[in-house]
């Protein structure tokens, strides 16, 4: 499952079977979670290596959202860890 945390609230989840990786992580970006977003909010990642490359930059700033990633080993700051 991929989701998002935002205001306490779960957004845009997506189950699927298999291991998550680039390509399931943005076509979940693009039609699951941007549909949901608007414009100046910041999408806050982990370093998994999924959510880094590929188009995941571009499809958030074509969103005009924000990309901030999280430090390494820093689970205590990933909300999502915590539901």
């Amino acid at each position: 499952m991929i989701a998002a945390w935002c205001h306490q609230q779960l957004l845009a989840p997506f189950s699927f079977e298999g291991c998550c990786h680039r390509t399931v992580f943005e076509l979940w970006l693009e039609f699951i979670l941007i549909p949901t977003l608007k414009p100046g909010q910041t999408l806050v990642l982990d370093n998994a290596t999924f959510h880094k490359g590929g188009r995941i930059a571009e499809l958030v700033e074509a969103a005009q959202c924000r990309l901030l990633y999280l430090p390494p080993y820093s689970p205590d700051l990933n909300k999502i860890e915590k539901c």
